[in-house]
């Protein structure tokens, strides 16, 4: 809803002031009404009216032409009856008595207080209780007296007490940037410099008009001079009479002196008109090229270092404008293309005045001859500048595996570069090459650090987009040379994850009519890449992708990076990575637990002052653990991405939460609650957390499951592991386990005794609680052992124990889908009595027939307590295939 929408909604006190407020800065309130779109749609925020800059006054004269026009075009359209008649005169008088006519920064400064006092009233009625808001576009002076803020009260039914609150009260950081939108305001700056580049094209051709009437003038100033020479040749004088001879003499003579003196005169007058006529247009031209210049930093200096800043963060998770750098192509363009009319224009100059040459008598330097130089570089900043990594290659390179990349030229359908496509070349070069390249041009590197394959291509225009670019889409590392390592590297503080590549891509090419007019040679790097050749290095690799992708600062020597960083600047990576990740960010709570995993302490302490170094992060483990914060965060991360996703983003796993504070929240609960998080001392598992009765004495206490890996959740999911045991019952607070958890299992329950179409019964894995058999009750459970500063467990081999909480007893049964009780079982997997439980090999086995079905049977009687009818028996374990 527009303000003026908003500001027709105040109660009638409130409308009386701003009708008031428009009469007094008489621009009619009519006016506001019907222009009411338009007025809120002009860039007014961008004009300083206290500035004496050219360029704000020629953009203040342009949107005060354009209202008159709109005043008279709106007048014409009425119709001369009714209640129109009225209003067409009305608008017609401003139109024509207008009082700001010679006055537009004036109008500029009244428009803008007006909108401000509206957005602030609106705001006002719609939140009472609120500081008033103060539009950033609107100004105020520094030698405004302040008035008294013990006498201001915030009340919307007084307009100068309105303005005080407004002076004293908000900061205009507080409040959003204004409606206006960065696309139209650079487009209006581009547009205000179309229309002088126009102006100066109009002088152009006036100057060569003159130029023409000047040469014209001197070839009859020569032809008088031969004629006058002639009357002096004795040679000629000798054919005459006597009669024609004294008419020569005197009449002649003075007639043709006579007439040279007239052209010398108006020679002397136009070469003086043609010697301003150039100083003006080169003035006008150097203006434009100030102008232009400005846009060009705004745009390629500021938005286009803004993109790629985007980019980098995009890396890590962060969101990034997907119109962004459609309207960065645009704005470049339209730039490049005036420029290029400039440069233009210079050379037409150029032309003109060395078919003219003159010498300025005022001893001033001739600028014209300087005009080319400064345009020049303008347009060769703006190409270069704007080759560009569209999408980035992959930050984590593995060797012999294929990426792609994406490479763009945003000049190259405005400069007629793709009637002759270039070619691009990829190559991978160290961190100290790509040093010696931004240090200067000529420094690129002779040798490459490694060999890629399908590193060549000719770049495509798409006519559709309008865009000039190539896509690398099957190119392969095949080697890497590394630097060497010396000194401390070679004790392991410096690892091949932590060494930084980049892909450097080159192309060249020309402007103009010629060849050799204008040669271009362009180039860009990547974002830094590492070089892995293992899986396992992986992790270590993406740390130190996300800490230079956070923490590089604009304009840095690659690929340097800050040692020490503050924890709410790290917690926010954290934060923004896992969020991309499983569709889910970290609560306040977990934030808190990963600051006492890091630093230690209490969650008290003072965390927005602490800082993180690189070491703590990402080489030196834990206490008592041999991994390090990252590399228990990452799998914590991967494996809430490949198998807890649904439920993480659902808010139904806490995570990142202690052991000590889990207790907390369940001890008061009722028995059945559990709750998720990841484990202290397993990395990569996660725990479940539950409240029961101890059998024996009749407390409750709180057990944690040994952890589950990813390994066990590719068996059986977390769904249905939590809905095999019917001793979990009420997820944390009070959500019931089928309600959480049901919409996310994945596996199908077959009935005892179904047959399938191949003939086979099927089967499938259950968890189940198994009592500790010298144990009596839950106090002789096996517990998962996770104070913080015990070792980690040595569980984490291939023999995965993420389903049993006692891996001494692992067994695995094939059980029929009825209710176990808790006083009665111990968590174990099913099914296969004293067997060595693998993962791996369990999915590949297809043998059964070493199995003693018998005997299976008569250990599950023993164990459990329970008499298997036969048809829970698998006829398919000894069955042909």
């Amino acid at each position: 809803m527009s303000i003026w929408a908003k500001t027709q909604l105040l109660p009638p006190e409130l409308l009386k002031h701003v009708s008031s407020m428009y009469e007094g800065s008489q621009i009619p309130i009519e006016v506001r009404h019907y222009f009411a779109d338009w007025i809120e749609d002009q860039p007014w925020g961008q004009i300083d009216e206290n500035s004496s800059n050219q360029q704000d006054q020629s953009f203040a004269q342009q949107l005060l032409n354009k209202l008159i026009e709109e005043l008279e075009s709106k007048a014409a359209e009425l119709p001369q009856q009714n209640e129109f008649f009225i209003l067409k005169l009305k608008f017609q008088e401003v139109a024509s008595q207008f009082r700001y006519t010679q006055r537009p920064m004036e109008l500029v400064r009244t428009i803008k207080r007006n909108l401000a006092m509206e957005e602030s009233l609106v705001h006002q009625h719609e939140n009472p209780d609120a500081s008033v808001r103060f539009p950033p576009y609107l100004s105020i002076s520094k030698n405004k007296p302040a008035a008294d803020t013990d006498t201001v009260q915030k009340r919307s039914d007084d307009l100068e007490l309105l303005l005080s609150s407004v002076a004293l009260d908000v900061k205009p950081t507080e409040t959003p940037m204004p409606v206006f939108d960065k696309d139209k305001l650079i487009m209006s700056k581009i547009e205000n410099i179309g229309i002088q580049i126009t102006e100066a094209e109009r002088m152009i051709r006036e100057l060569s008009h003159k130029q023409e009437e000047f040469t014209i003038n001197y070839q009859k100033q020569l032809q008088i001079n031969s004629q006058i020479n002639q009357t002096h040749s004795d040679k000629y004088l000798a054919t005459l009479s006597q009669e024609d001879l004294m008419r020569v003499t005197t009449e002649t003579r003075k007639t043709l002196e006579k007439q040279k003196k007239n052209l010398e005169g108006v020679l002397a007058r136009e070469a003086q008109t043609i010697a301003r006529a150039r100083v003006e247009i080169a003035g006008k031209l150097s203006n434009n090229f100030e102008c232009l210049e400005e846009v060009r930093q705004q745009v390629v200096d500021q938005e286009l270092i803004e993109w790629k800043r985007q980019q980098q963060l995009a890396g890590n998770g962060a969101k990034i404008d997907p119109n962004l750098l459609e309207n960065l192509q645009k704005w470049v363009e339209s730039t490049v293309d005036l420029v290029w009319k400039s440069r233009q224009q210079v050379l037409k100059l150029e032309g003109l005045c060395s078919r003219i040459p003159m010498q300025l008598s005022d001893g001033r330097d001739d600028v014209v001859s300087t005009l080319n130089s400064k345009i020049t570089s303008i347009l060769s900043s703006i190409v270069t500048s704007t080759f560009i990594v569209e999408t980035q290659p992959p930050q984590v390179l593995k060797r012999d595996s294929r990426f792609s990349a994406r490479v763009r030229l945003l000049v190259g359908g405005k400069l007629t570069i793709h009637l002759t496509p270039p070619t691009v070349t990829a190559s991978i070069i160290s961190e100290a090459q790509a040093k010696l390249l931004l240090r200067g041009p000529n420094r690129r590197p002779e040798h490459n650090c490694g060999k890629i394959l399908n590193n060549s291509g000719l770049m495509e225009y798409q006519p559709q987009k309008g865009e000039l670019s190539i896509e690398f889409r099957n190119m392969i590392l095949k080697t890497i040379k590394r630097a060497e390592k010396r000194g401390t590297e070679v004790s392991g503080t410096f690892a091949v994850t932590e060494e930084k590549f980049c892909i450097l891509f080159q192309s060249s090419f020309h402007l103009g009519m010629t060849v050799n007019e204008l040669q271009f040679e362009v180039w860009t790097i990547s974002l830094p890449v590492v070089v892995t050749v293992h899986g396992n290095q992986e992790c270590n690799a993406v740390a130190t992708i996300l800490w230079d992708n956070q923490f590089s600062e604009p304009g840095r020597m690659p690929f340097t990076v800050p040692d020490q960083v503050p924890w709410p600047e790290l917690v926010n990576l954290l934060n923004t990575k896992f969020s991309s990740l499983t569709e889910r960010g970290l609560t306040h709570e977990n934030k808190q637990y990963l600051a006492t995993k890091l630093f230690g302490g209490s969650i008290e302490d003072n965390l927005s002052q602490k800082t993180v170094s690189w070491s703590s992060f990402n080489r030196d483990p834990l206490p008592a653990r041999n991994y390090t914060f990252w590399e228990w965060y990452y799998q914590a991360m991967k494996l809430t991405k490949e198998h807890m996703r649904g439920p993480w983003k659902e808010g139904f796993i806490n995570g990142f939460i202690s052991k000590l504070d889990s207790q907390r929240l369940l001890e008061k609960r009722p028995l059945g609650t559990f709750l998720l998080r990841f484990s202290d001392n397993f990395i990569g598992g996660i725990t479940i957390a539950c409240l029961v009765e101890d059998n024996k004495t009749g407390k409750k206490q709180i057990l944690n499951l040994l952890p589950f890996s990813g390994k066990d959740f590719q068996i059986r999911g977390l769904a249905e592991r939590i809905n095999d045991l019917p001793q979990l019952l009420t997820l944390y607070p009070e959500i019931p386990k089928h309600v959480a958890f049901s919409r996310f299992m994945r596996q199908t329950a077959h009935h005892q005794g179904a047959q399938g179409t191949d003939g086979y019964v099927r089967h499938e894995l259950r968890n189940l609680m198994v009592p500790d058999p010298e144990m009596n009750g839950m106090a002789g459970f096996t517990m998962c052992t996770e104070n913080p500063q015990s070792p980690q467990l040595e569980i984490n081999g291939r023999d995965s124990p993420g389903t049993c909480m006692s891996p001494q007893n692992l067994q695995v049964y094939n059980t029929p889908d009825a209710g176990m009780d808790l006083d009665q079982y111990h968590l174990q997997e099913l099914p296969g009595s004293g067997m060595d439980y693998d993962a791996d090999s369990m999915l590949e086995m297809n043998d059964f027939s070493d199995i003693n079905l018998s005997s299976f049977l008569e250990t599950a009687n023993a164990v459990l307590g329970q008499n298997f009818n036969n048809n829970t028996t698998m006829n398919s374990m000894n069955g042909s295939s």
